[in-house]
C-alpha cells in the first residue's frame, strides 16, 4: 500500500507494520505525522511513544523535526486553519470544540515535556532498558559504557597470540613470521566480525604437516644430491636447441640456475621462499616449451625438481588451513573472553548493550521485561530499519512482535549501505516477511520531476538490486515543473553523462582517476564562472555543488584538481586525523625535537612545510655550519621546554616562532592543514597525562600514525570552515543529504572482493545462514562478490537520489569497468553476476557509447551524454564583495548564574569545570618549609597532583585487613600503570602499613581493623546550595562559640567573594566505622616537608587552615551528618560521630603514632548551624 497523506491519517494504528521509505519521500515526516496521530488519537504522553535511529546526529534531528512538527499542529488547532494535508485532515476530524480542546491540551504537554520524549539511538534504548531493570536482566547495577573495546581485544589477541607461539608447530610459526602476522594483524583481520554472534564459522580442518614437510625434506635431498652430482649435464641440457629461446634464454637460464643453486645450497630442507620462475625447471614446463619436432631434455633432476614443487604447494595449502584452523579457534576464544572480560573490568561495549538485552529477553526474566518495556512504551517507531542486525531485529521482535503491538519499522532496503558496521539487509527482508502490514511512501519530494523520472527509468530493469528481495518501485515527484536550476549544459537533461576518452585500450584505474578529477573539477569552474548559470534567482556558488566519491583518496584527488583551479572545497571525512600528511609531518617534528642532535632526525624536520623553508634555504642550512648550529640550538630549546614545562607550552613555542600558522595558510589547502596540525596538537596534550615522558608520548604518537585506535571520535577530522565550499562526501557519508547539482566522477569504478579478504570473509551460504568463511572456498568467495556488487548498487542508488537538480555521472573504458554497479543497469540483460561479468568483458569505448546513446534515445531528454575530453586548466575567479553589516543588538535580561559547585569553587572561586571530580589533592602546592634536608622514603615521593591521585588509588583498591604480601599486586599494579619506577614499591607498602596501624582514637583503633563491610569510598554527595555570599560564611564559622580552631579563623577573611547558587557536590575519601563510631577520612598527599617534625600537629593546623581544608571537612561532616539521618535509626551526633581524620601520608609513613594525622570532631552547635546555612535558613 503506498502512503500519501490521505493514507497515512486513515490506516490503523495497530500492529507491527513496515513502512518502506525511498529516497527523498519523508521517512522523517511520516514518522513525526505517526507521532503526532499517537498523541492524539491513543492519548500517549510523548515520553510513552519510543523512537528509535541509529545515529546522534540523526537522533538530533529526528527530535527537532518532531518538536517543529508538533508545534506546527498546535498552530493550526489554535487557528482553525492550515494549507497543510495532514492539518486539514485534523481539522476535519476535530471540529471546534470539546475534542480540540483536549488535543490542544495534549500538544501543550507534549510541547512543555518534549525534553522527557524517549528519541534514542538503537543503543542509547538498550542502555536506558538494562539500566531500568538490572536486576531482571542479570546486568550488574553501574558499569562504564566503553565507546572503543579494540584495546582489551588487542590484550586477548596478544594473549592467545604468546601461547600460540610457545606451542605452535615450528613450520607454521615460521610461516607467521614470513606472512608478518602480529597480534596488530590478528586485529584487524577478526576486528569486525567480533561481537556479531549470528555468524557461524566455517575453516578447513588442520592441515597435516609433520608428514608433508618429511616428504617435502626427502625430495629437497634428493634434487640437492641431483644437482651436486650432476650440475653440468643440467646446465648442458637447459642450453638444449630443442628448447624454445623466448622462454629459455641463456641468460635467463643462468639465473635461475645460480638461484637454484643458491635455494639448495644448505644441508637440510628449509622454508625460503622459491624464487621467480622456479617451474621453469620443471619437467613438465621443459616439455611444454619444446619447439615443435624437437624431444624435449629429460633429465631425473627435472622430475624430482617438478616432485618438489608440487610438494611444497601441498605443505604450504597444509600451512595456510592450519593457520586458518587456529584462526577459527583465535575467534570463538575471543567471542567468549571479550566479554567476559569487560564484565570483569565493569564497562559495555555498545555491541554488549545489544547482546545483554537480547540475551535478557530471551532469558526466565522475558516476559516480565517485555510487559515492563511496553507498558513504559506502548507505541515505537524505528527509524532506519535496513541498517539493522540480526540482534537488533531480535529486540524488537520479542518486545512488539505480537498482533497487540503499536510499532512501525522504517527503513529502505535500497539504502542498505552499512554492512561493513555490521548491518544486515537479509535481516531486514525476513523483518518485511514478519511484518503484518506493508506501506510504501511514493511520492519524491526532493528532486526535480525529470530527475526522478530519470532514475525511474534507470532502474526500470529485472533484479536492479541484484538480491530477488529488494524491488525498486517507482515514485513520483512532488516538484514538477522547470527546475529552479537555469543554464549551465548545452542540455538541460538533469541526468549528464560523461565518457571518458581512451585510445584504442582500455584506460588504467589512475588514468581515470586523474582524468575525471580534472575534467570535473573543469566543468565545475564552468558552471562557477557562467553568469547565465541560475539557481532560484541567483549565481551558482561552490555551497551548491557535491562531489561524492567512493573513498577517501578519491576524494583527496578531488581536492587536488579543485584547488589546482582556485575552487574552495572542504572534505566532510569521516576519517581518522592520524593518517594524514600533518601527522607524519608532526611526527618527524617531535623526533627532531626528543633528538635534536642527531643530524637525520633535525633534517626530516626542516623538510617539513609547517616551517616554510624551501629547496634552497635548506642546502644553504646545510652548508653554512653556523645557521646548522642555531638550528640545532632551538630544537634543543624545545627540547629543555617540553622535558621541564610539558608538552603544550613547547608546542605552542614552536609554533610561534617558527610562524607555522602563516606558513601553512599561504599553502593553497593551508585551512585544511592547520586545522588538522591544531587537532593532533590537542590530541597529543590530551594524551600526553597518560604517557607520561617524552619518549611514551612520541611512542604513542607514532603508534597512531601506524595503527590508530579504532572508534575515537575525538580523532575524526574536523572540518574547515566551509561557506561556499565545494562539498567532497563519501557516499556512505552522503545518505541522508542533498545537494543541488552532485558530482560523481568515479561512477566507473568497479571493486569486488580485494585479494586480502578473499580468504577471510562473511556472506549467507547455500542455506542462507550468515557465515563467516576462514579460507573461503570459491563457491563463498561468488556469493560474497554477489552480496558485495548489490551492496555497490545500493550505494550507487544512494548517490543518484541526492540530487535536486542535476547529476554529473562519469563512465568510460575502463579496466574492470564491468565491475562496477553502473554497469550493471547500463547493459541491464544479464540475471546473474558471473553472465554480467562475462557479458560486459566484451564491451569496448564503442560499446560503451553505443549503451549511452541507446539509453539517451529513451528517456525522453531526461539524460545527455557527451565526451569529457575538454579537460579545461581555467581557474575560477571569485566575485569579490563586501556585505553590509550592522552590529547586533542585544535584546534579553541573562538572569543570575546557577551551577553545579563544591569546595574547590567555594574557596577558589573556579569555573564548574573543575569542581565534578574527586579532589585528590590536585590543587595543592608545597608549603614553604625553614630548612631542607635530604629526602628519603615517602619524603621523596614525587609532588603534585598526579602522584596524589595514585596514592589515593592505593588506598582505594587495598583490602586494609589483608596482609602486606596481598597489596604487593596491586601496588605493583598501580606503579607499572602510571609509570612509575619499581623501587617505589617497598616504601609505598610501608606507607601504606604504618598508615594503616597509625591510632586514630583513644581506645587506638585504626584503620587496619576496618573490613570492606565497614568502609565506604568516594561517597558521592549533592544538596541545594542556596545563592550565598562567602563574607556570610566566614562570619559563621567565626562565631566563638562553634569551636572553629584558631588557625582556621584565623584566615577566614580570605572567603569575600560571591558563590554562585545551585547545587553543592562532592566526594568524601572514606567513611569508615571503627569502635562503633562514624569517621570521615581524607588522604594528603601534601609535602610540607622532608622530616617527621613537619608533620606535628601545629604544623598539619597551619595545613589545614593555608588550604581552607577546614571548610572542606565541615562539609563532609555535614553531608555523613544528614546521611546517617536517613539511614542509621535511632542516629545521634554524639553517640555516632567520630570525626574527621586528615592523613598526611608522608607523615603517617613515620609509623610514629599521631605523625601526619590532623584529627577534630566538629561541634554539634556547628553542624546544625551549617545545616541551616546551607537550607538557606538564616540563623
Amino acid at each position: 500500500m503506498k502512503l500519501v497523506e490521505p493514507t497515512l491519517m486513515g490506516f490503523p494504528l495497530r500492529g507491527l507494520q513496515l513502512i518502506e521509505a525511498s529516497a527523498g519521500t519523508g521517512k522523517t515526516w511520516t514518522i513525526a505525522n505517526l507521532v503526532l496521530r499517537l498523541l492524539l488519537e491513543q492519548g500517549l504522553p510523548i515520553e510513552q511513544i519510543l523512537v528509535v535511529t541509529y545515529t546522534k546526529a540523526a537522533t538530533a534531528e529526528l527530535r527537532e523535526r518532531l518538536r517543529l512538527r508538533l508545534a506546527e499542529a498546535r498552530d493550526w488547532l489554535y487557528h482553525g486553519d492550515s494549507t497543510d494535508p495532514v492539518g486539514r485532515v485534523l481539522l476535519k476530524r476535530l471540529p471546534a470544540g470539546e475534542a480540540r480542546f483536549r488535543a490542544l491540551t495534549r500538544l501543550d504537554y507534549a510541547l512543555r515535556g518534549f525534553d522527557e520524549a524517549a528519541i534514542f539511538t538503537i543503543h542509547g534504548f538498550c542502555q536506558r532498558v538494562l539500566g531500568d531493570v538490572a536486576l531482571e536482566a542479570g546486568v550488574p547495577f553501574e558499569q562504564a559504557l566503553l565507546t572503543d573495546d579494540s584495546g582489551l581485544l588487542l590484550e586477548l589477541i596478544a594473549d592467545s597470540w604468546r601461547r600460540l607461539v610457545h606451542d605452535v608447530h615450528p613450520l607454521l610459526l615460521q610461516w607467521l613470521l614470513d606472512h608478518h602476522i602480529t597480534p596488530y594483524t590478528l586485529l584487524r583481520t577478526l576486528r569486525s566480525y567480533i561481537g556479531q554472534p549470528w555468524l557461524q564459522v566455517a575453516a578447513p580442518e588442520a592441515g597435516e604437516l609433520e608428514a608433508s614437510w618429511q616428504r617435502l625434506a626427502q625430495h629437497y635431498q634428493h634434487c640437492r644430491a641431483l644437482w651436486q652430482a650432476e650440475a653440468d649435464t643440467i646446465t648442458a641440457l637447459l642450453a638444449s636447441p630443442a628448447l624454445k629461446k623466448n622462454v629459455y634464454r641463456e641468460d635467463w637460464c643462468r639465473l635461475w640456475l645460480g638461484k637454484m643453486d643458491a635455494w639448495l645450497r644448505p644441508e637440510q630442507a628449509h622454508q625460503q621462499a622459491l624464487f621467480d620462475k622456479a617451474e621453469r625447471l620443471a619437467q613438465d614446463s621443459l616439455s611444454a616449451s619444446c619447439k615443435a619436432g624437437s624431444e624435449a631434455p629429460v633429465h631425473a633432476f627435472f622430475i624430482a625438481w617438478q616432485d618438489l614443487l608440487m610438494e611444497q604447494k601441498s605443505m604450504l595449502i597444509a600451512l595456510e588451513q592450519r593457520y586458518q584452523h587456529v584462526l577459527a579457534a583465535l575467534y570463538r576464544h575471543c567471542q567468549a573472553a571479550l566479554p567476559a572480560r569487560k564484565e570483569t573490568e565493569g564497562v559495555l561495549s555498545y555491541d554488549d548493550l545489544l547482546n545483554r538485552l537480547a540475551q535478557a529477553l530471551e532469558g526466565p526474566a522475558a516476559e516480565f521485561l517485555r510487559q515492563r518495556v511496553r507498558q513504559r512504551f506502548p507505541a515505537a517507531l524505528i527509524d532506519e530499519f535496513q541498517d539493522t542486525d540480526p540482534v537488533q531485529y531480535r529486540i524488537f521482535r520479542h518486545l512488539y512482535g505480537d498482533d497487540d503491538a503499536v510499532a512501525w519499522l522504517v527503513g529502505d532496503p535500497k539504502q542498505a549501505i552499512y554492512s561493513f558496521r555490521g548491518a544486515d539487509v537479509f535481516t531486514y527482508l525476513q523483518a518485511r516477511h514478519d511484518a503484518g502490514q506493508q506501506h510504501s511512501l511514493g511520492v519524491n519530494h526532493r528532486s526535480d520531476e525529470a530527475l526522478v523520472s530519470a532514475v525511474n527509468q534507470l532502474f526500470a530493469r529485472p533484479q536492479p538490486f541484484l538480491l530477488p528481495g529488494i524491488v525498486f518501485q517507482p515514485v513520483d515527484a512532488a516538484r514538477r515543473g522547470p527546475s529552479a536550476l537555469h543554464g549551465g549544459a548545452q542540455h538541460a537533461a538533469p541526468l549528464q553523462w560523461r565518457l571518458l576518452p581512451a585510445n584504442g585500450t582500455a584506460l588504467s584505474k589512475e588514468e581515470a582517476s586523474r582524468h575525471s578529477a580534472q575534467h570535473a573539477a573543469s566543468e565545475m569552474v564552468r558552471l562557477l564562472s557562467d553568469p547565465a548559470v541560475m539557481l532560484e534567482g541567483r549565481r551558482l556558488h561552490g555551497g551548491d555543488m557535491a562531489v561524492l566519491v567512493p573513498s577517501h583518496r578519491q576524494g583527496s584527488l578531488m581536492a587536488e584538481a579543485l584547488r589546482e583551479r582556485g575552487v574552495p572545497c572542504v572534505q566532510q571525512a569521516t576519517h581518522n586525523v592520524f593518517l594524514t600528511e600533518e601527522a607524519v609531518e608532526l611526527r618527524n617534528l617531535l623526533a627532531a625535537v626528543l633528538q635534536p642532535n642527531r643530524q637525520s632526525a633535525l633534517s626530516a624536520a626542516l623538510c617539513c612545510p609547517w616551517l616554510g623553508l624551501d629547496g634552497a634555504e635548506l642546502w644553504q642550512l646545510r652548508e653554512t655550519p653556523e645557521h646548522w648550529e642555531q638550528q640545532v640550538e632551538d630544537f634543543n630549546r624545545y627540547h629543555q621546554l617540553w622535558r621541564e614545562q610539558g608538552f603544550l607550552p613547547m608546542a605552542r613555542q614552536l609554533l610561534d616562532e617558527r610562524a607555522v600558522a602563516e606558513h601553512l595558510l599561504r599553502l593553497q589547502d593551508g585551512e585544511r592543514r592547520l586545522t588538522n596540525v591544531l587537532h593532533l596538537l590537542e590530541l597529543t596534550q590530551a594524551e600526553s597525562h597518560v604517557h607520561l615522558g617524552m619518549d611514551s608520548l612520541y611512542r604513542w604518537f607514532c603508534d597512531q600514525t601506524l595503527q590508530p585506535e579504532g572508534g575515537q571520535d575525538e580523532a575524526l577530522i574536523r572540518l574547515e570552515s566551509d561557506a561556499q565550499r565545494v562539498r567532497i562526501v563519501t557516499i556512505h557519508a552522503s545518505k541522508g543529504l542533498e545537494y543541488p547539482v552532485v558530482f560523481c566522477p568515479f561512477a566507473w569504478d568497479g571493486k569486488l572482493l580485494q585479494r586480502h579478504e578473499q580468504d577471510v570473509l562473511s556472506c549467507r551460504d547455500e542455506a542462507g545462514v550468515a557465515t563467516l568463511y576462514l579460507g573461503a572456498p570459491a563457491a563463498a568467495r561468488a556469493r560474497a562478490e554477489s552480496e558485495r556488487f548489490a551492496e555497490q548498487l545500493r550505494l550507487l542508488y544512494v548517490a543518484l537520489t541526492r540530487a535536486r537538480h542535476r547529476c554529473y555521472l562519469y563512465w568510460g573504458w575502463v579496466k574492470d569497468a564491468g565491475r562496477a554497479a553502473l554497469s550493471w543497469l547500463l547493459h541491464g540483460m544479464a540475471t546473474s553476476l558471473p553472465e554480467h561479468l562475462m557479458m560486459t568483458e566484451a564491451l569496448d569505448q564503442a560499446g560503451w557509447q553505443a549503451l549511452l546513446q541507446a539509453w539517451q534515445a529513451r528517456m525522453d531528454g531526461h539524460m545527455h551524454w557527451q565526451l569529457a575530453d575538454d579537460v579545461s586548466q581555467a581557474r575560477w575567479q571569485a566575485e569579490l564583495s563586501t556585505p553590509q553589516v550592522e552590529v547586533a543588538r542585544f535584546g534579553r535580561h541573562l538572569r543570575s548564574q546557577w551551577q553545579m559547585s563544591s569546595f574547590t569553587a567555594l574557596t577558589r572561586n573556579l569555573s564548574a569545570a573543575y569542581i565534578e571530580l574527586p579532589d585528590h589533592d590536585g590543587r595543592t602546592q608545597p608549603l614553604p618549609v625553614e630548612s631542607e634536608v635530604p629526602a628519603s622514603g615517602m619524603f621523596a615521593f614525587p609532588k603534585g597532583a598526579r602522584p596524589g591521585t595514585f596514592l589515593h588509588s592505593l588506598f582505594e583498591q587495598i583490602d586494609f585487613c589483608a596482609p602486606r604480601l596481598a597489596w604487593q599486586p596491586v601496588v605493583r599494579t598501580l606503579l607499572a600503570g602510571q609509570g612509575y619506577e619499581a623501587h617505589w614499591e617497598p616504601v609505598l607498602l610501608d606507607m601504606l602499613q604504618a598508615t594503616l596501624l597509625q591510632p586514630l582514637d583513644e581506645a587506638g583503633g585504626c584503620l587496619a581493623q576496618v573490613t570492606q563491610r565497614e568502609r565506604l569510598v568516594e561517597l558521592e554527595f549533592t544538596f541545594p546550595l542556596p545563592a550565598l555570599s562567602m563574607p556570610q560564611l566566614a562570619a559563621l564559622l567565626a562565631r566563638p562559640e562553634l569551636g572553629l580552631p584558631e588557625p582556621c579563623r584565623q584566615v577566614l577573611g580570605q572567603l569575600n567573594h560571591q558563590a554562585a547558587a545551585g547545587y553543592l557536590k562532592g566526594y568524601v575519601d572514606l567513611i569508615c566505622r571503627i569502635n562503633n563510631r562514624f569517621y570521615v577520612i581524607d588522604y594528603k598527599s601534601n609535602w610540607l616537608g622532608g622530616r617527621a617534625e613537619d608533620y606535628v600537629p601545629q604544623r598539619l593546623s597551619h595545613a589545614i587552615a593555608h588550604e581552607h581544608y577546614y571548610l572542606q571537612y565541615l562539609l563532609y561532616t555535614l553531608a555523613l551528618h544528614r546521611y546517617l539521618q536517613q539511614r542509621l535509626p535511632g542516629y545521634q551526633y554524639e553517640e555516632h560521630m567520630g570525626g574527621v581524620r586528615y592523613l598526611f601520608l608522608r607523615g603517617t609513613a613515620t609509623g610514629q603514632p599521631g605523625c601526619g594525622v590532623y584529627a577534630d570532631l566538629p561541634s554539634l552547635a556547628m553542624i546544625d548551624a551549617l545545616d541551616h546555612f546551607f537550607a538557606g535558613v538564616q540563623a
